[in-house]
């Protein structure tokens, strides 16, 4: 059966895909004001990319920004993400360090979504699940800014995640030829007849792949990321923009 999360007043993995804009500031009051200015645009759902953030390796101002995003999404998802060098993102934390910050937000009980990167972790299993106990819904990822695998080693990895525990698994390459597009939308279509217990999100980026951000309904995708300020990854559109055509393509609306 077709699992649906709910968290806030938002139903993940139901009609049209989520968009989920990032915050990628490094200082504590920048990030605050951009949260702010995405609620108060309407933002269904907010990921706050820690490893642009400059207090990074002090749990103190994670808890203090955390607290002061929480009281401002009231009914805005909000995502928590250490994107690793190694998978496109700003720092590269031991796996000791990374697991400690997960493990802070979700005993902060301030995060609604953590975004773990599966196979950066020795043990990716036992981390989701320590996660988990605490409530949090864990997003396992994995993104390749180089290449798009073969749809066999594609389906592979979103498996390994969906065994490994995960609330919604996600996957993220870089085309390198239209084909490479289409390989991405026919597993996520696959990933989502197999698995309808497991939330998938997937998204072919670059400009090559924008289609793929578009198209979650059809192929089922349940997030999409877009930008209302600074993006977190290519081919990212502009947030309002992408609710107009994600509402144009909506199989009940059209």
């Amino acid at each position: 059966m077709k699992k649906i999360i709910r968290i806030k007043e938002t139903n993940i993995n139901e009609g049209i895909p989520v968009i989920c804009v990032p915050i990628v500031a490094g200082r504590k009051q920048d990030i605050i004001d951009q949260a702010w200015n995405f609620v108060s645009r309407g933002a269904e759902m907010i990921e706050w990319r820690l490893d642009f953030f400059e207090g990074i390796h002090d749990d103190a101002q994670i808890l203090e920004v955390l607290e002061a995003l929480d009281e401002i999404c009231t009914n805005t998802v909000l995502l928590a993400t250490i994107r690793s060098r190694r998978q496109g993102g700003n720092v590269q934390l031991s796996e000791e360090e990374l697991i400690s910050r997960l493990e802070l937000m979700a005993d902060s009980h301030k995060a609604d979504m953590l975004d773990v990167e599966f196979f950066e972790l020795e043990k990716p299993g036992k981390v989701i699940e320590r996660l988990q106990k605490q409530g949090v819904c864990v997003l396992t990822s994995h993104h390749d800014f180089h290449l798009t695998p073969d749809r066999e080693v594609m389906m592979t990895l979103l498996e390994q995640m969906e065994h490994g525990g995960a609330d919604i698994v996600k996957i993220a390459v870089m085309p390198q030829k239209p084909q490479d597009v289409l390989d991405l939308l026919g597993v996520t279509a696959e990933f989502y007849e197999k698995y309808p217990e497991t939330p998938v999100v997937s998204m072919s980026m670059g400009h090559m792949g924008l289609i793929s951000r578009l198209s979650g309904e059809t192929f089922g995708s349940c997030i999409t990321f877009a930008t209302m300020e600074h993006s977190s990854a290519p081919g990212q559109p502009k947030a309002e923009d992408l609710l107009g055509v994600l509402r144009f393509l909506d199989a009940e609306g059209v």
